[in-house]
């Protein structure tokens, strides 16, 4: 057994390990994502939750798992090989550079060369069958390979069906995904396949940090001796796990309660059916973890706040995580009425009716369930004017999701597809040889006509840096507002949350970073919460700001796009011995000498005006724009049309 950090020794976290005891139990829940910043223990829980999985019965040497009664079809060494022993359950972790091929399986080359015939070889969702898959920094991964993993892990099952082969294997495992916020969100959409979601923060509690410290010390000091410690806590967790994987089959989770469940869905606005689903699946796991055959309303409280949060982060106006205090008032007014008559109505209109506005709306109607396991009833509040319309967002078919820089035919990048070509410089190994095999009929004579190409797409991420006049009033806090607008969205938009957007005020005497390069929704909401206008305007610090944001970005490897909202005006000098026009040229001059991506949007309104951001843009080199109306909807169609017209 490898001596990693137990799992009964991690201090604190405990919705995080009860999330993952019951994944471990029940896989179908659909996984758990981990948020939270670095040093939170949420790679040394994942990791720990393989030592207590029970052991499976496999050949040691299957790269599938197989069980001893259903083998999968291209696995040789099962079907030739009955010796199954009991080993541990493999916990396989995906590297963030791992490729669809890697991940679902393709062609084994070596094989398929001796033998002349094409071999599959088995990917990572083979590997991790009867296991955990675990995703470290699951957000950085690209959108198409968390599909993957999502749908798999739903279904069990993966479907391979690409160069000339179509294999089909279970693949059946625990789900557990981590992330930092700050490195940026996954999508809604990804967000709600993931079953159940825990935020992990580091405790500011000096006593539980000095034994943090204490008990990683004396790990890091002798593993061994450490691990033998916690031995017997470690074996009794086990003990727990079994026993609730045996009578989970046989928990029971009544109608009422299943009423409820939805119920609380309905009140809290979650759009989902997938919360419904999976609250009843993991109040029926917290059931068998807790040696119990029936689920109460405490087990669906405590699903509800591991599976709900990540669910309400739908939009960008919509509140992060879930409402404890609406949560509470449902379970503890559920509690408290249990001497009332049951009143069924408003369990028949959910069972028989669709969950819209409508139905909704004039819902006066109560339920009744059974708050624990004895013959208490237990009233239920009524749904009243719940409103589950999206709130939808001004978007448009020129969304930004496309928006990372993108070269093809290049001799470095990740590989898209492959291309015929007599000459390739590089050449695509799979698709000749498949394409070589299909000419032939199985018989592997490689000639020049079937010689492939790899097409290659270099990514290089971008920051798009705004840079805002703040000086004046009320135009300016007007400006201010639209361009948080419009961070928000080319954030939700960024594709696979490689790009970053920074923002740059000027007002006063100099120009200020008040949002950091970030692919983070959630930082750009706190960063932007105040917004700061008034005083004089330093373009030409701003101008030098901008220039240095820029370098920065190079550095990083990003591509930067600098974008002026300004009226062209300027009353403060940055170079303080020589003219306001001098000074604005020069350090214009070092900005159009960078030959940066750049667009002016002239802010100027009024019955006169003096058309200096014209001057402004041609000094820069930029782009010039003039919105008929600023809005956050205006500038981000704005600046998509200049991306996609500047290949961005």
């Amino acid at each position: 057994m490898n001596k990693i950090y137990p799992f009964s020794a991690i201090v604190g976290q405990d919705q995080l390990k009860q999330a993952l005891l019951l994944c471990a139990i029940n896989p179908a829940i659909g996984g758990v994502l981990i948020i939270g910043d670095k040093g939170t223990a949420k790679s040394t829980a994942a990791r720990a939750l393989a030592n207590l999985l029970p052991l499976i019965k496999a050949n040691p040497n299957c790269a599938y798992n197989c069980e001893p009664d259903n083998f999968a079809a291209e696995c040789h060494i099962c079907h030739d090989n009955l010796d199954f022993n009991l080993i541990s359950s493999p916990f396989i972790n995906l590297p963030i550079g791992a490729t669809e091929d890697k991940i679902i399986g393709t062609i084994d080359l070596e094989r398929t060369i001796k033998e002349g015939k094409r071999v599959f070889q088995p990917g990572l969702l083979a590997n991790a069958n009867r296991g955990v898959l675990y995703v470290d920094e699951v957000n950085l991964l690209p959108d198409n390979l968390v599909d993957i993993l999502l749908d798999v892990a739903a279904m069990g099952v993966n479907l391979v069906a690409r160069d000339g082969i179509i294999i089909k294997h279970q693949s059946k495992f625990t789900l557990i995904g981590t992330m930092n916020p700050e490195e940026g969100n996954l999508r809604p959409q990804l967000l709600d396949r993931f079953g159940l979601m825990v935020e992990v923060q580091a405790s500011i509690d000096p006593e539980i940090r000095t034994e943090i410290i204490k008990r990683r010390l004396k790990y890091e000091s002798c593993p061994d001796n450490f691990f033998d410690i916690w031995h017997v806590t470690e074996l009794e967790l086990k003990e727990q796990i079994l026993r609730a994987i045996n009578i989970l089959p046989n928990v029971q989770l009544s109608d009422n309660l299943l009423s409820f469940i939805s119920l609380i869905c309905c009140k809290l606005g979650i759009k989902s059916l997938r919360a419904d689903i999976t609250i009843s699946k993991a109040s029926k796991t917290l059931a068998a973890l807790d040696n119990r055959l029936k689920v109460n309303i405490d087990d669906i409280h405590i699903a509800s706040k591991l599976v709900l949060p990540h669910r309400k982060r739908i939009g960008l106006n919509d509140s992060q995580g879930l409402d404890n205090e609406l949560l509470n008032d449902l379970i503890n007014e559920a509690k408290g009425q249990s001497s009332t008559n049951k009143i069924e109505s408003t369990k028949s209109q959910l069972d028989n009716s669709p969950v819209n506005t409508e139905n909704l709306s004039d819902n006066k109607s109560n339920i009744s369930i059974r708050a624990s396991d004895n013959d208490q009833s237990t009233h239920i509040p009524s749904i009243v004017n719940t409103d589950l319309r999206f709130n939808l967002n001004s978007k448009n078919n020129l969304a930004l999701s496309g928006s990372t820089s993108k070269v093809n035919n290049h001799r470095r990048g990740h590989f898209i597809k492959a291309i015929p070509d007599e000459n390739p410089i590089k050449l695509a190994v799979n698709e000749t040889i498949n394409h070589s095999l299909l000419r032939h009929g199985n018989k592997l004579e490689v000639e020049k006509q079937d010689f492939h190409r790899q097409e290659l797409m270099n990514k290089q991420a971008n920051l798009i840096i705004f840079i805002v006049d703040a000086s004046g009033s009320m135009s300016a806090l007007k400006r201010m507002e639209v361009v948080k607008g419009a961070v928000l969205s080319l954030l939700t938009d960024a594709y696979q949350r490689r790009d970053k957007v920074a923002v740059v005020s000027f007002k006063g005497n100099d120009a200020k970073l008040i949002l950091r390069p970030t692919k983070s929704i959630d930082l750009a909401k706190n960063q932007l919460t105040v917004l700061e206008t008034g005083g004089t305007t330093p373009l030409a610090a701003a101008i030098n700001f901008g220039v240095k944001q820029a370098i920065y970005s190079l550095k990083e490897n990003l591509d930067p796009l600098i974008i002026f909202l300004t009226d062209g005006k300027a009353n403060v000098n940055f170079n303080p011995n020589i003219s306001l026009e001098a000074d604005l040229a020069q350090e214009a001059l070092k900005f159009s000498s960078l030959n940066l991506r750049s667009i002016v949007i002239d802010t100027e309104d009024g019955p006169v005006c003096f058309n200096k951001s014209v001057s402004l843009a041609k000094l820069l080199k930029s782009q010039y724009l003039k919105l008929d109306k600023l809005t956050s909807e205006s500038l981000t169609l704005a600046i998509n049309n200049y991306c996609l017209q500047s290949d961005f």
